[in-house]
């Protein structure tokens, strides 16, 4: 069992984060990694791992574990409004035009603000030296995808979660591990417990609606692949 512990330090007012690894869920006894904080962080594992519930964790600790970052919070499934709305206050886009100097650009700006390449433009711009978040990191595709790559570029530091590390796109990983990257792969023990518990219930539903043959043979196909692993 793995999973993401913050632990108070001695020496800082910022917590720590540790990676706790036991070899069974209620062991008392348990291995603790200490995780960088100014390297990046990719947390992985198969479906129902929670890899978004661990980011979830670090997302609402944010302000012990960090001092004075601004942060981003993306989702890969997310539509583009979506992010806009979530990252980008008026406060954000007058900051982006204030630091523009040629006017004849910003003017430009000023006239298309509620256009989408501004916005993307904006959210690139609040990015630099930030803490990303992304949930779903290996889904992003297309103009998504660009843009994170961007916006990976000018980042303090990017926390994201993945099936796995093959899984991201290339260009990302070297961006990743460019700066630094720890791989935090969690447990695959409540996966399975959530695959075994919708099987059960697939099971029973063929049952109840009398389709006593088909479950059989579910049944003997199930047990016959794990027998071949």
């Amino acid at each position: 069992m793995r999973y993401l512990k913050f632990k108070s330090s001695k020496t800082s007012k910022l917590k720590s984060m540790v990676l706790r690894i036991k070899k069974k869920k209620y062991a008392k006894k348990c291995k603790e990694i200490y995780i960088s904080k100014k390297k990046n962080i990719l947390i992985t594992g198969l479906e129902a791992a929670g890899k978004s519930k661990e980011l979830g964790k670090i997302i609402n600790k944010k302000e012990e574990l960090f001092k004075n970052k601004k942060h981003l919070l993306l989702n890969a499934k997310d539509s583009f409004s979506t992010w806009y709305n979530t990252n980008i206050t008026t406060k954000d886009i007058n900051k982006m035009l204030e630091a523009i100097e040629d006017e004849e650009e910003k003017e430009e700006l000023e006239k298309n603000l509620k256009k989408p390449h501004v916005k993307e433009f904006t959210l690139i711009n609040r990015a630099e030296n930030a803490i990303i978040f992304i949930d779903d990191i290996d889904m992003l595709q297309g103009k998504k995808l660009e843009m994170v790559k961007n916006i990976i570029r000018v980042a303090y530091i990017v926390i994201a979660t993945a099936k796995e590390e093959t899984a991201v796109n290339k260009t990302i990983m070297f961006l990743l591990k460019k700066k630094g990257v720890t791989t935090v792969e969690l447990s695959t023990e409540s996966s399975y417990d959530a695959t075994n518990m919708l099987f059960v219930v697939f099971i029973v539903a063929m049952l109840i609606s009398g389709q006593y043959e088909l479950a059989m043979l579910v049944m003997a196909g199930r047990y016959l692949t794990k027998g071949m692993k």
